[in-house]
C-alpha cells in the first residue's frame, strides 16, 4: 500500500499485568479501536480514564516500514 508508514503494535500486558493479548494495525486509529474493544470485552472497561489512556499510548510501538 502506498504511503504506509509501518505497523503499530500493542501488548496489553504492558499496561494490564498478566494479560497476554496483543494486536497490530496499519495506523493508530485502527489500533486504538482494537484496544478499546479488547478493554470492553476482556477487562470490562467502558471508559478509559486519562491516566490509563496515557499508559496505553506509551505502550504503542511502531515498526519500521
Amino acid at each position: 500500500m502506498t504511503g504506509q508508514q509501518g505497523k503499530y503494535t500493542f501488548r496489553c500486558g504492558d499496561v494490564m499485568n498478566g494479560c497476554t493479548w496483543q494486536t497490530s494495525a496499519d495506523n493508530k486509529e485502527e489500533l486504538m479501536t482494537k484496544v478499546e474493544e479488547h478493554g470492553k470485552r476482556d477487562h470490562h472497561i467502558t471508559n478509559i480514564d486519562p491516566e490509563t489512556l496515557h499508559k496505553v499510548e506509551g505502550a504503542i510501538h511502531k515498526q519500521a516500514a
